[in-house]
């Protein structure tokens, strides 16, 4: 559920980044089956980019980003920090993030939609096969001519229509119909209609939809202008019809309420064929939305974490454990010969990989890692670096820790005895909590032993340097 509502943002953003350029550089220009392609093209953008994951083109690869990165962990701000994971008390309910419980608002959103669009359908479907006085076919299209003073539409390879219509213009408005039907608009609103049930919150997508339907609209009038129909018989009878509309979202109106900026459209001067070329600002905003979707070939990064094996509430009190990973070197000297291998590296060509990918490392992070009790009975929580060797063949040596975060939490402290006090916090007590999580960093690290693919550096193994930041925290 958290997952589907992450990728919807993610797909919102990708449809932002694209849709608003097209709106200031190509809505305006006569390019109907060119603008529609694009913005078909948007939403099928929108539902794969972020699917896609192309390491090398993350922005935290950039030596810059790297740097900064570097310093961050060094000064003991997390790069990346795990949502909190509250462990259920004795007798209690678990509590949930503010982002599971948007995740829930947002599927339940969702499901409304998707019925509402099925509820619409299915009465469409009863009102095109059901109440008319007659039906006909004509160039392979169905047409059923109702009585009551229905507005003309279509769906796929059918065109509803009233008799009063049929009787007056009902040439040229099934000609309009068929426009739509020969340019498969149908096939174009099922698809708006699952990216709208997608993100249904977002008002771009429903400004997309409207773009799409007045390019369905100038095509139509373009093909019935192709038919021999002038273009002044046609304007007056846009201007006649121009009020009423089917309250189906699915169908493609004749009566479309955007009237004036169809005649406008038609009497436009021709859009110079190389104004298409603006679509190429799509190149950079796709490349932007790839860099911001990749992964980081240099730091692993977790996007939930699942409470630690053994960890169990206290009276009075919630611990939570919060670990976050990740690695970091210095940025490669080009002119570097080739390595010995006792030499210890922070970089190398091939950057040393835990076996069975980041999923694994987090694996056994979670289920390994403890939080000390004389931490969690101090209130103390932060961040604990430490640094090791990953040595050629896989095992790992010289833990230490290299840098650490930490601060006393009275908040965060659990409740001891039988009193409501908080626990002393002393001097002594602090080292020896301090200590503990320092000792319990290095233990999980050392777990990690043995299970490295090596770096490699001019074809050969090589040493090298890495860092394992994990933040402890306490709710």
């Amino acid at each position: 559920m958290s997952e589907l509502f992450l990728y919807a943002i993610k797909s919102a953003f990708v449809l932002a980044i694209l849709y608003v350029p097209y709106t200031l550089l190509l809505r305006e220009e006569d390019f109907f089956r060119f603008n529609r392609i694009t913005l078909l093209g948007i939403l099928v953008l929108s539902v794969m980019l972020p699917l896609c994951n192309i390491p090398s083109l993350s922005l935290d690869n950039q030596p810059i980003v790297h740097t900064a990165q570097r310093q961050m962990i060094e000064i003991g701000i997390p790069i990346m920090q795990v949502a909190d994971v509250t462990t259920t008390e004795p007798g209690g309910q678990g509590s949930i993030s503010w982002f599971q419980a948007a995740s829930l608002i947002y599927l339940l959103g969702m499901l409304a939609v998707l019925c509402l669009r099925i509820v619409q359908l299915a009465k469409m479907g009863m009102e095109i096969r059901g109440g008319s006085l007659w039906r006909g076919r004509e160039e392979g299209v169905n047409i059923f001519c109702h009585a009551d003073p229905v507005a003309p539409y279509s769906w796929f390879g059918n065109i509803v229509i009233s008799k009063e219509d049929y009787d007056t213009h009902g040439h040229e408005i099934i000609l309009h119909e068929k426009g739509h039907i020969r340019c498969l608009h149908s096939l174009d609103i099922l698809l708006l209609t699952f990216i709208e049930m997608l993100q249904w919150w977002n008002p771009l997508v429903y400004m997309l939809g409207m773009s799409l339907r007045d390019v369905h609209e100038y095509e139509a009038d373009d093909y019935v202008l192709h038919q021999g129909i002038t273009l002044r018989d046609y304007q007056n009878l846009l201007i006649r019809k121009a009020v009423g509309a089917s309250s189906y979202t699915f169908a493609n109106n004749f009566n479309h309420s955007l009237t004036k900026k169809r005649i406008t459209m038609m009497c436009k001067k021709k859009s110079n064929p190389w104004m298409r070329s603006k679509v190429l600002y799509a190149v950079p905003m796709v490349a932007l939305a790839l860099s911001a979707f990749a992964t980081p070939a240099f730091v692993t990064p977790i996007e939930k974490a699942a409470e630690p094996a053994g960890t169990s509430s206290l009276t009075g009190g919630k611990v939570t454990n919060n670990f976050a990973i990740g690695q970091t070197h210095q940025q490669k000297n080009k002119a570097t010969a080739k390595t010995k291998s006792d030499k210890v590296l922070d970089t190398c060509d091939k950057l040393p990989a835990f076996e069975g990918g980041q999923e694994q490392l987090m694996k056994l992070l979670q289920t390994n890692v403890r939080y000390p009790k004389t931490a969690q009975d101090m209130g103390v929580q932060g961040r604990i670096v430490v640094e090791f060797i990953v040595e050629t063949d896989g095992s790992v040596s010289d833990v230490k820790v290299c840098k650490k975060d930490i601060t006393p939490s009275l908040e965060g402290a659990t409740v001891i005895a039988y009193g409501e006090d908080k626990p002393k916090i002393t001097e002594e007590g602090l080292r020896e909590a301090t200590k503990a999580l320092e000792e319990e960093t290095i233990r999980v690290a050392r777990l990690t032993s043995g299970k490295w693919t090596p770096g490699e550096q001019d074809g050969q193994k090589v040493r090298v340097k890495f860092s394992l930041p994990l933040t402890f925290r306490l709710n």
